[in-house]
């Protein structure tokens, strides 16, 4: 893509975040159907990891994917979980630790504890809060009978918490202990980008605590979540005073 397209990032921010009728989605999806049309035949094309995977990988029959897969993938992949998930993620923990100065101190003083905290809080606050997936067989959960090939939403955040509460998890010494989660999927369709996440998540909130030596709500402030089971949680806003 052009990174001088000055329609980019207000089309991506906008269907990332959703609207009633999903205009903003099927905008950015022509665009982006658009611009692969245009610059794949295009000699003077930026370079791209994406070309090679819409062209197939060494010419062959089995590595290419089709326009709309290409789209799916900078649409999942890139926009929604490699920059809005994080984002969301970082701001749900800024947030728990301005209403929490002990925990704040505590990850100061003992940075290696910063893994297992953010672990807990993509358990206790999933900025992707439900997956899609489809029944293979007729199943029973809870006294209810789903049939075969139905289309079903997973609740990540109730996987999570059932696992481990509702609380961030410590261990007999007070220190905080990550639990079982299941924020970034499992199985064969586990998230492909995880790890990528869990490391910009540590290294921005140690380079935060690192920097910023004590911070809270900016009074009077009340945080609105805004919950998209479809899309993702985050916050509306987050004020801070430092």
């Amino acid at each position: 893509m052009q990174p001088d397209d000055a329609r980019a990032a207000g089309l991506i921010r906008a269907a990332v975040v959703g609207d009633a009728n999903g205009a903003a989605e099927m905008e950015l999806i022509n665009w982006l159907n658009a611009e692969l049309v245009n610059q794949t035949p295009n000699p003077n094309r930026l370079p791209g990891v994406l070309w090679p995977l819409l062209e197939g990988i060494g010419k062959g029959d089995d590595g290419a994917l089709s326009p709309p897969e290409i789209i799916a993938v900078i649409l999942l992949l890139f926009s929604v979980a490699g920059v809005e998930m994080v984002s969301a993620a970082n701001s749900f923990m800024l947030m728990r630790l301005a209403t929490d100065p002990d925990l704040q101190a505590q990850l100061r003083a003992d940075p290696s504890q910063i893994p297992a905290f953010v672990e807990e809080m993509v358990r206790l606050q999933a900025p992707g809060p439900a997956i899609p997936r489809v029944t293979s067989r007729d199943v029973t959960v809870g006294g209810v009978t789903i049939p075969a090939n139905s289309v079903v939403w997973i609740g990540l955040e109730a996987a999570g918490r059932e696992n481990g509460g509702d609380e961030i998890s410590r261990d007999a010494e007070g220190k905080v202990q990550r639990q079982r989660h299941w924020a970034f999927g499992s199985g064969i369709h586990r998230c492909l980008g995880m790890h990528l996440a869990r490391l910009e998540m540590v290294a921005f909130l140690t380079e935060w605590l690192n920097h910023v030596t004590t911070f809270e709500l900016e009074p009077g402030f009340a945080p609105t979540v805004v919950h998209n089971p479809t899309g993702v949680t985050h916050l509306a806003s987050l004020m801070l005073r430092y």
